[in-house]
């Protein structure tokens, strides 16, 4: 069977979501399905079908299945090893604001808390995985030595692997910079001090005039002196407007 990507995720939730009465049970229960073989791998949670459509089924009773925070746990459930324990965890919390709904029935209430319990006990019981360090884009640079703006353009040409916070900014695994040069990123973006002979130039480039100096001007032993005759063109003719 075909894994769903994370936009199949987010497509079968917004599908829910805005679902007619008639075909929505079938919805969730496709959703539950999939949110279930998102995490079965990682939590050992095969066997547990009916959780899985239970808590969907009361979220969307407790109108809080079309939030964000269960949306952005869908689609970066296998992102990274903890993207399983975040959408776990996720399912919980949403329980617990359903069951502090007062207007609630009560026993809608009290099987949301139940179950939001159960999902942390699977929490409390899930095999411990490292958490992956992860770097800013001015942790990067700085690492590098290079400007924010270099990061950026690695971001963007997929040099380096990153994910997005939900505020936007970016969140850069560290490990896949181990016994990595910047060389190997980007050749044009280290921070180098300019040659001698780069100043040098740039100097006379800077000292160029839009008159060429005449040609018995330049002093053959020394290059440089078209580029100072050029600057006293202007000058002669000047001094010869005045004579005259």
């Amino acid at each position: 069977m075909l894994k769903a990507t994370p936009e199949d995720r987010v497509v079968l939730w917004k599908d829910a979501v805005d679902s007619a009465s008639d075909v929505r049970p079938a919805r969730l229960r496709l959703l539950a399905k999939e949110a279930q073989e998102a995490v079965a791998d990682a939590l050992n949670l095969y066997s547990h079908d009916e959780w899985f459509e239970e808590t969907f089924a009361l979220l969307d009773a407790t109108g809080l299945l079309g939030r964000d925070a269960l949306r952005i746990a869908l689609e970066e459930v296998d992102q990274d090893d903890e993207g399983p324990l975040r959408l776990i965890e996720a399912l919980a919390e949403l329980l617990d604001e359903g069951a502090d709904q007062t207007l609630l029935p009560d026993e809608q209430r009290e099987r949301s808390a139940a179950l939001a319990e159960e999902w942390r006990e699977v929490l409390a019981s899930a095999p411990m995985t490292p958490v992956a360090e992860h770097w800013t884009v001015a942790e990067v640079a700085a690492h590098f030595d290079v400007t924010p703006q270099a990061v950026y353009r690695w971001i963007d040409k997929d040099k380096i692997s990153w994910r997005r916070r939900p505020g936007g900014s970016y969140l850069i695994p560290a490990a896949q910079f181990d016994g990595v040069e910047p060389m190997s990123l980007s050749e044009s973006t280290k921070r180098r001090r300019p040659t001698p002979e780069a100043q040098l130039t740039a100097r006379l480039r800077s000292a160029r005039h839009e008159e060429p100096a005449p040609a018995e001007a330049v002093d053959p032993r020394d290059p440089a002196s078209a580029f100072t005759s050029a600057r006293s063109a202007p000058r002669r003719r000047r001094l010869r407007r005045s004579a005259q």
